[in-house]
C-alpha cells in the first residue's frame, strides 16, 4: 500500500555548500540511481519514479501538490513481485499510447541482468502495490542493462523499448556492450511479456544515455546515444524500408546529454553534452555535419574546481529571461549540481549544490535530473538523486532544489 510519510527532514549540516534550498522527497533506501518525471495521475503535476540500486526497489512517488511538495512524498513499490537486484534505471511508459501511463520499465545489472516491465493493471488503484505486476521480458537474453528508453519506432502496435548495456566481466563471463531494440508485440499485458524479443541494433561500449526523437524529420523516431567508449552518435531509423539502422557519428563525449531546443541561434535543436575539454553544444548543419561549439564561460566554479562530466542534463529557461539554459548533475568529489545560464554573449555557471572535497558520503554521486516548477512560483526547480558515497552510505536519496530565481 502507499505510504503516507512524515514531514521532511530539512537540510542537513552540509547545507552551507548549497545555494539552492534542498528538499528531501525520500532518503529511506540505498542507491537512488536516477529519476524519471511524468504525470501518472493526470493531475497536471509531475510524479517521479526511481530505481534504488542497492536496495533493489522500483518506487513511484506521487507529487502531493504545491502545498505539500516540500514534505516527503507518498510512495508505492511497483516491483510487482519481481526480486529486483541492482536496479540501474526506471522509466514511466505509456505502452499502448492512449495517453495514460500503464507501466514502468526497469533495467537491472548484476544478479538479474534483465529488463522488467512493471504493469499497472488497475489505473484507479495505482497507489496500491497490488495494482502492479512485474514480468521479465526476453529473460533468456542476459545483459548488464544500464539505461532504457521508450517510444514508437516501427509504427506497429504499442511503443517499443530500447535498452543499452555495458561491457563487463562477471564470474568469468565477458558481457559485451549492446544496444538492443525490443519491438512491441501486438498483444500488450503481463501475459504477453514473453513476446517481446530483443534485436541487436549495435555493439557499444558503455551506455550513458538514450533518447528517441525524429532527428531527420522523416516522420519516424531515430535513436541517439552517448557511449562512454565510442562517443555521441545516432542511429537512423530505416525500418519502414526494411533496411538496417544507419549509424551517424556526432562527436566525442564524456557523459550524458540532452536534446535542447533554441539553445543556438539559427538551430531549432542542439545537443548539450560534455567532452574531455568541457561542456560543448553540437548543432547539425544543413550539410548533415555537426558543428561543435565550446561554451564561452565567464566565471569558474568555487575554488577553481573543474567542470566534471555530466551524469544528467536538462534544458529550460532557469532565470526567466527568455533564453534556454541548462542544469547538470555530476558524480565525484567536488561540485554536484549546477546550472549554465545563457547571457548575451557568454555563459555563467551557477552553483546549485556542491560537496566539500572531504565529504566522502553524501552529495557526491548524482545521476539524471529533471526540471519542473514544483512549488508553483513560476520558475523551474531541479529534481535529481544522490546515490551513495560508499558501501555503508545511503546518500541523499531523491531530492529537489528550489530555484531562487537566479
Amino acid at each position: 500500500m502507499i505510504s503516507l510519510l512524515a514531514p521532511l527532514v530539512w537540510a542537513c549540516s552540509d547545507q552551507s555548500t548549497e545555494t539552492w534550498l534542498r528538499h528531501t522527497i525520500d532518503d529511506t533506501y540505498r542507491g537512488a540511481d536516477g529519476v524519471d518525471l511524468r504525470d501518472i495521475d493526470q493531475d497536471d503535476d509531475l510524479d517521479a519514479v526511481v530505481g534504488w540500486e542497492e536496495s533493489g526497489l522500483v518506487i513511484v512517488y506521487e507529487n502531493p501538490g504545491v502545498e505539500m511538495v516540500k514534505y516527503l512524498w507518498p510512495k508505492v513499490d511497483v516491483s510487482g513481485g519481481l526480486d529486483m537486484k541492482k536496479t540501474e534505471d526506471a522509466k514511466f511508459a505509456d505502452l499502448d499510447a492512449d495517453g495514460q501511463i500503464d507501466a514502468v520499465i526497469s533495467a537491472t545489472e548484476m544478479h538479474n541482468f534483465q529488463l522488467g516491465i512493471h504493469w499497472l493493471n488497475d489505473i484507479y488503484s495505482w497507489r496500491s502495490a497490488t495494482a502492479w505486476q512485474g514480468t521479465w521480458i526476453d529473460p533468456q537474453k542476459k545483459h548488464p542493462y544500464l539505461k532504457v528508453a521508450v517510444g514508437q519506432l516501427d509504427n506497429k502496435y504499442g511503443k517499443d523499448i530500447v535498452a543499452g548495456t555495458k561491457e563487463k566481466l562477471v564470474d568469468g563471463i565477458n558481457y559485451e556492450g549492446k544496444l538492443i531494440w525490443f519491438a512491441s508485440p501486438e498483444i500488450l499485458g503481463p501475459e504477453s511479456s514473453d513476446l517481446w524479443k530483443g534485436e541487436l541494433m549495435a555493439d557499444i561500449g558503455w551506455i550513458y544515455h538514450i533518447e528517441l526523437m525524429d532527428l531527420d524529420a522523416d516522420g519516424d523516431n531515430d535513436v541517439m546515444i552517448s557511449d562512454r567508449v565510442d562517443g555521441l552518435r545516432w542511429f537512423e531509423n530505416r525500418l519502414s524500408s526494411s533496411a538496417a539502422w544507419i549509424e551517424h557519428v556526432i562527436g566525442p563525449n564524456a557523459g550524458s546529454f540532452a536534446i535542447c531546443r533554441n539553445v543556438v541561434t539559427d538551430s531549432e535543436w542542439s545537443v548539450v553534452t560534455h567532452t574531455v575539454n568541457g561542456p560543448v553544444i553540437y548543432s547539425q548543419l544543413p550539410s548533415g555535419e555537426w558543428l561543435e561549439q565550446n561554451l564561452d564561460i565567464a566565471n569558474e566554479l568555487p575554488n577553481g574546481q573543474p567542470v566534471l562530466p555530466f551524469k544528467g542534463v536538462a534544458c529550460g529557461d532557469l532565470n526567466l529571461d527568455g533564453r534556454t539554459d541548462f542544469a547538470v548533475s555530476v558524480s565525484g568529489q567536488g561540485h554536484g549540481v549546477y546550472a549554465f545560464v545563457q547571457e548575451k554573449d557568454h555563459w555563467r555557471i551557477v552553483l546549485i549544490a556542491g560537496t566539500d572535497k572531504n565529504n566522502y558520503f553524501k552529495g557526491i554521486k548524482h545521476d539524471t535530473l529533471g526540471l519542473t516548477d514544483l512549488d508553483g512560483d513560476g520558475d523551474l526547480d531541479v529534481v535529481t538523486t544522490d546515490e551513495n558515497g560508499g558501501l555503508f552510505a545511503n546518500g541523499l536519496g531523491l531530492i529537489w532544489f528550489e530555484n531562487p530565481e537566479i
